[in-house]
């Protein structure tokens, strides 16, 4: 039997990661792509453990730290990503070895749990093996633009829509004011230094990010992106935010401007995430959105010793397509 030794990341193991996920998934990874979500995110580089047989790494795992703000308070906490074992070699107990130990490391490092979006075959192993708890499955919400075009009227005209290919730091205060903020919801800091990072500096997702502004004040952001699978195309509403004051109308002006982009491009059908108890979903509602869309898995695992588990269930969250490296 080959000998396999599990070991922290080591610098010259991005390439052999990535020839990894090449061949053990059907997703598109580059050592650029692995960089950025890996080294070069804000929160900071990634805890990191593999599995390296005969030279090749054959076991990735992956935990981002993120800042999470529950109720206003800073919490730190991990997001799981780029679980992978090599055909050839899948079993549990080299999942379990990797995991185990990026537990360890994630608790030397003062996160208090970690969070996912597992596929259906993980899930059942995190679920039975690994005590993660479920915070709840949820469904895309969507749309077909024709609906969406037809449930809109025109913005109005004290707001402006631009679109932006940076952020600047007038958008810290939208963050602030922003009904996401000030309801205390579990949430990633959609701050200047984030925001930039997760759409203008991606590697190879490309965006359209418009910024609506009101006598010099940005009042409301809205990302898009395209995307197309068999016959139809998509337009994802990617991730969303406006000011708490007059929250429905910039955001009735955002999505106006979502169908201009969307019935240039010839999408079909709009699609989203939204948690339940959102202050965006009632405007959704009444344009016609429907949970209709792809199902995904969404728990955690509790790592921290000592310390009183928060309260995570699905309604205390907000969600958008952003949160996840998939889009």
């Amino acid at each position: 039997m080959k000998k396999v030794v599990y070991r922290s990341l080591i610098s010259g193991d991005e390439s052999k990661i990535v020839d990894l996920f090449m061949q053990a998934g059907p997703h598109l990874r580059t050592v650029g792509f692995w960089n950025w979500f890996n080294q070069s995110n804000p929160f900071g580089k990634s805890i990191i453990e593999v599995a390296e047989s005969e030279g090749q790494i054959i076991g990735h795992y992956a935990v981002m730290p993120v800042d999470l703000q529950i109720k206003g308070v800073s919490t730190r906490a991990g997001f799981a990503a780029q679980a992978m074992i090599h055909t050839a070699h899948r079993n549990l107990g080299h999942i379990l070895e990797i995991t185990e130990r990026v537990w360890k490391r994630c608790q030397e490092a003062g996160i208090e749990y970690v969070y996912a979006f597992p596929n259906d075959n993980i899930w059942k192993v995190n679920l039975s093996l690994m005590a993660w708890e479920a915070i709840g499955d949820f469904k895309s919400w969507q749309l077909s633009l024709k609906d969406m075009e037809a449930a809109l009227s025109s913005p109005p005209r004290d707001v402006k829509i631009t679109r932006v290919c940076n952020f600047d730091e007038r958008i810290d205060d939208l963050w602030s004011n922003s009904p996401i903020a000030e309801s205390g919801k579990i949430a990633v800091v959609r701050n200047i230094k984030f925001l930039n990072w997760r759409f203008f500096q991606h590697p190879f997702h490309h965006y359209q990010v418009f910024q609506a502004e009101c006598e010099g004040q940005i009042v409301g952001y809205l990302v898009l992106k395209l995307y197309h699978k068999e016959s139809v195309s998509y337009g994802h509403l990617i991730d969303l935010l406006t000011l708490k004051t007059d929250c429905e109308p910039i955001t009735r002006a955002l999505l106006a401007v979502a169908c201009l982009f969307f019935r240039w491009a010839e999408v079909d059908t709009v699609s989203c995430w939204m948690c339940p108890d959102n202050p965006y979903m009632e405007t959704l509602f009444s344009l016609g959105f429907a949970s209709t869309g792809f199902n995904t898995h969404f728990g955690y695992k509790f790592i921290a010793e000592n310390r009183t588990k928060p309260s995570l269930s699905l309604e205390n969250w907000y969600l958008t397509m952003a949160d996840s490296d998939a889009f």
